[in-house]
Parts: C-alpha cells; sequence; structure tokens
C-alpha cells in the first residue's frame, strides 16, 4: 500500500428524489474512479493509501476514520456537518460536498491544476 491520502466517503445526508440507494451507489463509484488513480503515466502507485465509506458524520469523527486527509459528503443536505467537521480538523484536511449545485452565497475556489475543461463545465453550469 502506498503513503498517499487517506479518503473517507461520508453517506447519510438526503436531497430531492435521491433514495439512499442512490447514495449508496454514488459512493462506490466514487471509491472506485479513486482506487483506479495512480501516479504518473504508466505506473501502478496508488495516489490513495485508503478508501473508505461511512454511514454519516458520527462515524467519520471516529477514529480511524478522523485522521483521513479527505472527507467527501456526497449530499449539499451534509454541508452544516461538512463545514463543522472542517473547523474541529486540522488544517491539512479536505472537506468536500459532492453535489448537485453550488451555493449562491459561497466563494467557488478552482484549482489552477484542474484540466481547463472541468473549469469551462464548472462556469457553464453556474
Amino acid at each position: 500500500m502506498s503513503d498517499g491520502k487517506r479518503v473517507v466517503i461520508v453517506k447519510g445526508g438526503q436531497w430531492g428524489d435521491a433514495t439512499p440507494e442512490d447514495y449508496d451507489w454514488v459512493a462506490l463509484i466514487v471509491k472506485k474512479l479513486l482506487e483506479e488513480k495512480t501516479v504518473g503515466q504508466g505506473k501502478e502507485e496508488k495516489i490513495f493509501a485508503s478508501i473508505e465509506i461511512v454511514n454519516g458524520i458520527k462515524e467519520a469523527r471516529k477514529a480511524p476514520y478522523i485522521m483521513s486527509d479527505i472527507f467527501i459528503f456526497l449530499s449539499q443536505s451534509q454541508a452544516e456537518e461538512a463545514k463543522a467537521l472542517k473547523k474541529g480538523l486540522r488544517s491539512r484536511a479536505k472537506v468536500i460536498v459532492y453535489s448537485g449545485r453550488i451555493p449562491d452565497d459561497e466563494i467557488i475556489w478552482m484549482s489552477k491544476r484542474w484540466s481547463l475543461k472541468a473549469v469551462e463545465e464548472i462556469i457553464a453550469h453556474l
């Protein structure tokens, strides 16, 4: 296993017509995509040391998950929980809310490392 980052995917929210089964499916897809990410071209070293799916914020706050590097929440209904978790974490941990919409009252940050195509898609859907 690599010395890569530890990821926790946090299920538990619900928004709109999405069902718990929909979030289960999304969690598995996100996990699979992240598991396939490798360092460099043609190398087999994984970027992420571990990728775990948990059933809510209470589980995410427990050991060993709380020591993770990246937390991905799967619903905008979890935004306040995500903010509270970030406030209590060490500064280097990243917290992401995966959502179908961008909040109107938030600043949107985009990394210069993202592809221009990804940036174009984000801006086009604002």
